[in-house]
């Protein structure tokens, strides 16, 4: 028997000689079924949002899903999403919004007050992290599909609130803070002991992408000025300081 999570790799006499069985991911709604079940027959008190953000964190498996419910089970409380979220080191889907809106306005108080929070609260910065990316990632498939519903494993009134938010948004801007998210986990992952300053700077660029120079950046700049002048916000002001500004970086 052999397991392998790249067949490409397998020469074909190899492949030629064995029958072949694909192992997918269990999707969300088959977790929360089974976990469900679960819980009922131990006595265990749930609400549905708690059981799917269990279901989520377990990305496909199984085993992992009856583990985590294992683990905030172990709190001896009913399970709430506040309860699951706190047990696990989650986020939660507020404050994600919150900080995406704040940094969408560029409030850099709010920013640095949501992502205090986190911090205080003991939650894994790295967590949140991956959190955060996995939701600018759905922002994404909403600004850039219409059938954005089909691919988001979501309730319905998540699903209102992130398409709301998502077209606040240019496609442009999303990249470039997909782009910078994923570049500051990357150093998190080198550097744990400067996750914190790392996030920070890598939330005052997004909220602020004069602060850097690469492509990305620019047409997220572009995009913003376009959309300002295509609902009638533009303002002439600070286009000639955003014009002043680029002028001092290349002298």
């Amino acid at each position: 028997i052999l397991a392998t999570t790249e067949m490409h790799k397998l020469p074909a006499t190899i492949i030629s000689r064995c029958q072949r069985y694909d192992f997918r991911r269990i999707t969300t709604d088959v977790i929360m079924e089974r976990l469900s079940l679960i819980a009922d027959s131990e006595k265990i008190e749930y609400t549905s949002d708690a059981l799917r953000i269990i279901a989520k964190m377990a990305q496909g498996g199984m085993r992992d899903a009856i583990s985590l419910l294992e683990l905030c089970a172990g709190t001896r409380q009913s399970l709430t999403a506040q309860v699951v979220n706190d047990t696990l080191g989650a986020g939660g889907r507020d404050n994600l919004e919150k900080m995406a809106r704040a940094i969408l306005k560029s409030d850099f108080e709010a920013v640095f007050e949501t992502f205090s929070e986190i911090v205080s609260s003991s939650k894994d910065v790295s967590v949140f992290w991956q959190d955060l990316i996995a939701f600018y990632r759905d922002m994404l498939v909403v600004k850039t599909t219409s059938l954005a519903k089909k691919y988001l494993d979501l309730t319905d009134d998540e699903y209102l609130k992130l398409n709301g938010l998502a077209s606040m948004f240019t496609k442009e801007m999303l990249l470039y803070h997909c782009r910078v998210l994923d570049d500051s986990y990357a150093m998190m992952l080198r550097s744990s002991v400067a996750k914190r300053t790392v996030a920070e700077m890598a939330l005052v660029k997004m909220c602020d992408p004069m602060l850097d120079d690469k492509t990305d950046a620019i047409l997220s700049r572009i995009s913003k000025l376009e959309n300002a002048i295509a609902i009638g916000t533009f303002q002439s002001n600070s286009v000639v300081d955003s014009v002043k500004t680029e002028s001092l970086k290349s002298n």
